[in-house]
């Protein structure tokens, strides 16, 4: 009695997409032959399948939907560094059962697996290598990948105003030990930098708003008032690298109601987006109405009065939406937006009158897709609309 498994999934993979091992048994022969799988997720028993050999003595079996509903988009904090908390471990338990009357036979466990809150189309599915985004070596000659898909090139950084959020993750594989913050001036000449200890967590998140690197960091308002870039390096006991990635800081002017934007990416990462001409809020009013006679009583006496009205409001209710606006884009930002912000569905608008993380969950009303390329328009800017509110008051 034997059990092979021929497949298994990466050993980080995305929760919506096909996370599938295959197997095989050398009993499929025997009478009333299946095999029973049973999928753990964080060490806890979440469900059992019966599955039939589907192909020769081979069967299959994806966990994807126990991954979705067992992982969770990453915790935003207001620390500098934090457990992103959307991953779970995961494996399958394999048993053959046969005969008549049916009695289990051999079984065979998987290897454990890391699932995060994430789903990539198929084309960057198929087409990505995990390895690349994990530190562990070998790593990419550059260094490791951080876990954005923000088209960073010598032409196109990732903007942060002063007091604007960001966030960026990196999956550590609880290696990561250090974090290197540099920072440097408009011509990209180092100023200098700060290392800060890291704790072990398999997916990591990084907030590099200013607040957040000056309450975390030794690094100073001082610092990043003389600064244009800084930028972030993901270290494992001076063995392993991540790529250097640069943030620009934005100072450039924006309208008194420019918005920025933070969303869930296909790779699981949250990504932001300032949207910096004005916005506009607008909205629809629905009412509730009734109809009633003319006249009423008081006391003892019928009496008419305009002041009680026939045709009158009881609820209202004011459904706001917010109309974002950008600036000129890059084809590369556009497209970047286009795919990943759209799709989204979890986004949020940065907002001080929320008391703790200082942002507002919002749906995105956005129904139709174009990537724009400068051969056909030479600039090109994004609106962006947004179901802000719902306010319902009170009934009379």
């Amino acid at each position: 009695m034997a059990i092979t498994i021929n497949d298994a999934p990466q050993t980080y993979s995305t929760s919506g997409n096909p996370i599938v091992w295959t197997f095989e048994s050398d009993q499929t022969a025997q009478q009333n032959f299946s095999f029973l799988v049973e999928v753990y997720v964080g060490g806890t028993l979440r469900g059992r399948q019966q599955i039939f050999p589907g192909n020769g003595i081979n069967a299959r079996i994806d966990i994807s939907g126990y991954a979705e509903r067992y992982t969770f988009p990453p915790a935003l904090s207001n620390s500098l560094i934090a457990d992103a908390a959307n991953y779970a471990e995961v494996y399958i338990e394999i048993i053959e059962r046969y005969g008549d009357p049916i009695a289990d036979g051999a079984t065979l466990t998987s290897s454990t697996l890391q699932v995060f809150k994430a789903k990539q189309t198929d084309v960057d599915f198929i087409n990505w290598t995990p390895s690349n985004y994990k530190m562990t070596t070998p790593a990419p000659p550059t260094g490791v990948n951080w876990l954005t898909n923000f088209p960073a090139s010598s032409s196109e950084y990732y903007n942060v105003g002063e007091a604007e959020q960001a966030r960026i993750m990196i999956i550590s594989d609880d290696n990561v030990d250090s974090l290197n913050i540099q920072t440097y001036d408009a011509n990209l000449a180092l100023l200098g930098g700060v290392t800060v200890a890291v704790p072990t967590h398999k997916i990591l998140i990084f907030n590099v708003s200013q607040a957040a690197m000056i309450a975390g960091s030794t690094i100073t308002a001082g610092d990043l008032l003389a600064a244009s870039y800084f930028s972030l390096e993901a270290k494992d006991t001076g063995t392993l690298d991540s790529e250097l990635f640069y943030f620009e800081i934005d100072r450039e002017c924006k309208k008194d109601t420019a918005k920025r934007v933070h969303y869930l990416s296909t790779l699981g990462s949250m990504e932001s987006f300032t949207y910096r001409l004005f916005s506009n809020q607008k909205g629809k009013i629905k009412s509730a109405t009734y109809e009633r006679e003319f006249g009423g009583w008081n006391g003892s006496s019928f009496e008419f009065a305009l002041n009680r009205g026939r045709t009158v409001d009881y609820l209202k209710t004011l459904n706001k939406e917010l109309l974002l606006r950008s600036d000129w884009l890059s084809q590369e930002v556009q497209n970047w937006l286009e795919n990943e912000l759209g799709p989204s569905p979890l986004v949020y608008v940065e907002d001080r009158d929320d008391a703790g993380l200082k942002l507002r969950r919002v749906a995105v009303k956005k129904s139709a897709f174009m990537l724009k390329t400068t051969r056909q328009d030479t600039q090109f800017r994004e609106d962006l609309l947004l179901e802000f509110e719902r306010f319902s008051s009170t009934a009379v």
